[in-house]
């Protein structure tokens, strides 16, 4: 698209949402409703947008499961998690971890590849 037609489309885009905006029939905002709670020693919130009748405490649900999921496999705090299991290990022995955290481990050392060790996913 050359330069001169996006101009234009752009400068209509904001005439006709400044002459809707002056006529006051702008779209009423979506009903939000918020979802939270404690998880690995904060707490999360999540903002949902017009969500479907009932969809809430499903998601609550989720939300909360998968928190939970993920609190198992990297909690630096949880002496049974699979990342204290492997941070405690001595150097020399193997360790069973979940397919989900060899393949977070294995994207975070790609990046700390990538960027010469300026991203270290090491903690502490």
């Amino acid at each position: 698209m050359n330069k001169l037609l996006h101009i234009v489309l752009v400068l209509a885009v904001l005439i006709v949402g400044a002459w809707y905006y002056l006529q006051g029939v702008l779209p009423e905002p979506l009903p939000e409703f918020v979802l939270s709670g404690q998880t690995m020693g904060t707490s999360y919130r999540v903002i949902v947008v017009n969500p479907e009748e009932g969809q809430l405490d499903t998601l609550g649900q989720q939300v909360q499961e998968r928190l939970a999921e993920i609190e198992v496999r990297y909690s630096t705090w949880k002496p049974d998690s699979e990342l204290s299991r492997l941070n405690i290990a001595r150097p020399d022995t193997w360790h069973p971890v979940s397919r989900e955290f060899c393949d977070t481990l294995s994207g975070a050392l790609a990046v700390s590849k990538q960027t010469d060790g300026a991203y270290d996913p090491t903690v502490g």
